[in-house]
């Protein structure tokens, strides 16, 4: 790939590599506020044309990596000053509409929507509805793009609200959402509860930590060694061997997760054991967005080397494969991973023609657990597609959809 197409995946693709706590600062912001942000933003792209049209052009051999370097801290500069640009836009929007907001809102909309920002596609669907003046059914279509984004983000109160005014101007819902309505108080409940665990967890400061230094930056996962300890065993071994290095995510998708952990880029795990499944656990920890699950293998009795990184919420994973822990650090870096299949005009899914895979450039433990213990593997006697993972149970669309 040459530079020039580099830069521009990193451009379009990866718009908050480094995600500023002050992007939520409680201040009310201002009109000047907002201008400097977007001249900050636009700051960081003049740099980074002047880095691709001239400095790396001509720069010494020995100048590149340095070169390289400052592109980068560049991309994530400007990454950050576009998200906050479009938070504060969002809620000066809400204060006073104007027409140049809107403009830039609705420009926004479709690019973080392509991207996977979904929280950030909720807040903006959210305020361009707030002052639409959009009365009866002339409210459906806005109502109906932000109550998936809503189910995808565990807002499921929200998107209830939202189904209700649906039905109260359509006269009537399919099925499969009236089940949903439903279901709202127990997925409010299993949200809650993981909340929590995830509150206990970080509170105790001794799960084991492992880092993913990615071509788009570093991830760390924590993992759950109380809820599938063999299979965090079995995860924290693997890195140990170097399995994860090098690897590519190879499956990335818009709506869905993001896989990797396979040499081949098939599903298959390439190891000689496999170890059981612990998705039936009684302790077993449900598929929220930025959960790390351990993909299931042999007809879903087993589990290889494969893991998915959860962009959204999708219990439909559950008891399928394995959740061991979640992201701790580096949600976005996920979320801006190149995408493999990207959604069509027809709401499907079809091969990205432009996808250039990211890759795990280096796995490593940085807290090991409290107690080692040995893993429990399950060795592999069969030749041909005992390593493939099962994929059958994964659906492209959201599970609530």
């Amino acid at each position: 790939m040459n530079l020039y197409r580099l830069f521009e995946i990193q451009l379009v693709v990866a718009f908050a590599l480094l995600f500023p706590v002050w992007c939520f600062s409680q201040q009310k912001v201002t009109r000047a506020d907002f201008e400097q942000t977007m001249n900050g933003w636009r700051e960081e792209i003049h740099a980074l044309r002047k880095i691709l049209s001239y400095d790396y052009m001509y720069c010494l051999e020995h100048e590149a990596d340095e070169i390289l370097a400052r592109r980068l801290t560049h991309i994530q500069r400007g990454n950050a000053y576009y998200l906050k640009g479009i938070l504060q836009a969002a809620e000066l929007y809400r204060e006073s509409p104007a027409q140049d907001l809107f403009d830039y809102l609705q420009a926004t909309r479709q690019r973080i929507t392509d991207t996977g920002l979904f929280q950030h596609v909720l807040t903006v669907e959210l305020a361009l509805l707030e002052h639409s003046n959009l009365k009866g059914e002339e409210r459906l279509p806005a109502i109906l793009r932000i109550i998936p984004v809503a189910q995808m983000c565990s807002e499921h109160e929200l998107a209830a609200e939202f189904l209700r005014e649906a039905k109260s101007i359509a006269g009537t819902l399919a099925p499969r959402m009236e089940e949903y309505l439903k279901r709202v108080p127990e997925l409010v409940a299993a949200w809650e509860k993981e909340k929590h665990l995830r509150k206990l967890g970080e509170e105790s400061g001794t799960l084991p930590l492992v880092r993913l230094h990615t071509t788009l930056g570093d991830v760390v996962i924590e993992l759950y060694e109380n809820d599938a300890p063999n299979s965090v065993a079995h995860f924290l071994d693997l890195i140990q061997q170097g399995v994860y290095n090098g690897l590519q995510f190879y499956e990335v998708i818009q709506q869905g997760w993001a896989l990797t952990g396979s040499p081949a880029n098939n599903g298959q795990s390439d190891l000689n054991h496999v170890i059981e499944s612990e998705s039936r656990l009684e302790t077993a920890r449900q598929h929220f967005r930025g959960n790390v699950t351990l993909l299931a293998a042999h007809e879903g009795n087993h589990s290889g080397s494969v893991i998915g990184f959860c962009r959204v919420e999708n219990l439909g994973l559950d008891g399928v494969h394995t959740v061991i822990g979640r992201l701790v650090e580096g949600n976005e870096v996920i979320d801006y991973l190149n995408k493999s299949l990207i959604l069509n005009t027809q709401g499907g899914y079809e091969p990205n023609p432009r996808f250039t895979p990211d890759r795990i450039v280096r796995a490593e433990v940085i807290r090991g657990p409290a107690t080692p213990r040995p893993v429990q593997r399950v060795k592999i006697e069969i030749e041909g597609h005992d390593h493939q993972h099962n994929h059958r149970h994964h659906d492209h669309s959201h599970h609530h959809d």
